[in-house]
């Protein structure tokens, strides 16, 4: 299993994820099994930061919040002018969430966001 060596290369990073919660809950469980202990590691869910942002953007109502807008991960590559070469995989998946994280990193100083600290309260999964 190579669940050591990525619990040994994350071992003091933040985690970054679309909609993270469920990858967190299958890693969690295979690291108790295989390790003894759970992830412990700090994590940003860029559905959550995405929510979090559209809150805060002038042109968003109120009422309507944006709740019903898709925010799938491939919606949002298209919203903000992400190519996707192949969807629904794991590596590409992981390269859209990045580039789509760095969108969002670009945004937050402007909202007062300027520490990992604020981050993680923010993008919680």
């Amino acid at each position: 299993t190579l669940l050591p060596e990525f619990v040994e290369f994350c071992r003091s990073s933040v985690l970054v994820g679309h909609v993270v919660s469920i990858d967190l809950a299958f890693l969690s469980q295979e690291a108790k099994r295989v390790l003894g202990a759970a992830l412990e590691n700090p994590v940003v869910d860029t559905f959550a930061l995405y929510r979090w942002l559209r809150k805060r953007e002038d042109n968003t109502c109120a009422y309507y919040d944006g709740n019903g807008e898709d925010a799938a991960l491939y919606a949002l590559a298209e919203r903000y002018q992400i190519s996707v070469d192949s969807a629904h995989n794991a590596l590409s998946d992981a390269f859209v969430t990045a580039q789509l994280f760095q969108r969002f990193l670009t945004q937050l100083p402007g909202l007062g966001i300027r520490t990992v600290r604020d981050l993680l309260r923010i993008a919680v999964p």
